[in-house]
């Protein structure tokens, strides 16, 4: 007697990055989603793509973020600094209300 081979599933799903059948049939079969549960179901390949390339460069863009924020934090400061009283109080409230004076 030979051993049985499960049937495939008929509702395997498509890879979002690939399009490629993942081999998993849903959720409730591990499917394989981005660390920040964005991007998904993946495929065997492009999770190991995720994970290697994708993921690193995430950190970098938030460091790079948090970076951008500081220099126009400074930025602002010194553009307060140059201005008269007036002018400052506008530009303070503006950038309170979300607007860029």
């Amino acid at each position: 007697m030979g051993t049985l081979t499960p049937k495939p599933s008929k509702h395997l799903e498509e890879c979002a990055s690939c399009n490629q059948p993942t081999g998993y049939a849903g959720a409730g079969e591990d499917s394989r989603y981005s660390e920040d549960g964005n991007r998904g179901p993946l495929c065997d390949a492009c999770d190991r793509y995720e994970e290697a390339v994708i993921a690193p460069l995430q950190v970098e863009v938030k460091q790079l973020r948090s970076f951008l924020r500081e220099i126009i934090g400074f930025m602002d400061i010194n553009r307060i600094e140059s201005m008269d009283a007036e002018d400052a109080r506008a530009w303070l409230q503006a950038h309170k209300e979300g607007g860029d004076a």
